[in-house]
């Protein structure tokens, strides 16, 4: 049987909630809609996330919203207004393509930061990395950003080989350049990118991606710190 595709153009959906419910979303395209203080996925268990599988979004935007621990799979977004800032916090990816200007996007390894008993959220955190690296053990390639335009863009927490990127813009850093620290003398990196490659590592973040996003006003002079961190042989070559 053939799932039949449920379209929505030009609908508002607000304060929508789906917390611990292991539930299936799919077969859903959006179109022209606007999610205001939206929240998928809400668990910090393996077992208890949701997937959207088969959805698409065509020049939708988003305000307050938040992706958590999702599985993502066969997912289209052709253009996003994000406003501020979208996070996907440690969701798992399969064939998810961001193409067209898609705003300002962290695609994030780690779980949602909320107190807790000691301990709580490192537990929570190695579960759903564990959970995650056995996910990506069947998936041939997760996340297309190869025609995406970001504003601002950052990617983490994804296997980089299953990655499929534009390498003139988008960088790749391993950990353990990051560790070495040798980017701290790179002077051209200093001001746009100095900072974050200080949290990455004190975080602990592992290999991430850079991106010189091609919609900001600021592009060139991005562009130009990362193609420094790559003539260092901090970035990896390409």
């Amino acid at each position: 049987m053939v799932a039949m595709e449920q379209i929505f153009r030009d609908q508002k959906f607000k304060d929508f909630r789906d917390r611990d419910s292991s539930a299936l979303f799919s077969d859903i395209e959006f179109r022209y809609c606007r999610f205001e203080t939206c929240h998928v996925s809400m668990t910090f268990e393996p077992a208890k996330r949701s997937t959207l599988r088969r959805i698409k979004l065509i020049h939708c935007e988003q305000v307050n919203c938040n992706i958590w621990p999702a599985i993502l799979e066969d997912v289209t977004v052709d253009g996003l207004d994000t406003g501020r800032l979208l996070i996907a916090n440690a969701c798992a990816y399969r064939h998810v393509v961001l193409r067209g200007n898609v705003g300002n996007i962290k695609i994030c390894r780690w779980v949602p930061w909320i107190s807790g008993p000691a301990g709580y959220l490192v537990r929570r955190q190695e579960a759903m990395d564990r959970a995650n690296a056995e996910y990506y053990k069947g998936v041939d390639w997760a996340l297309d950003i190869s025609q995406a335009e970001f504003i601002s863009g950052e990617v983490e927490g994804i296997p980089l080989g299953l990655v499929r990127r534009d390498p003139a813009t988008q960088f790749v850093l391993r950990a353990t350049a990051i560790k070495e620290g040798r980017w701290r003398g790179v002077q051209e990196a200093r001001k746009d990118w100095h900072a974050l490659l200080d949290a990455y590592d004190k975080k602990g973040t592992g290999d991430v991606i850079l991106i010189a996003p091609k919609a900001a006003p600021d592009f060139k002079p991005l562009l130009a710190g990362l193609m420094a961190l790559r003539a260092a042989g901090v970035a990896e070559p390409d």
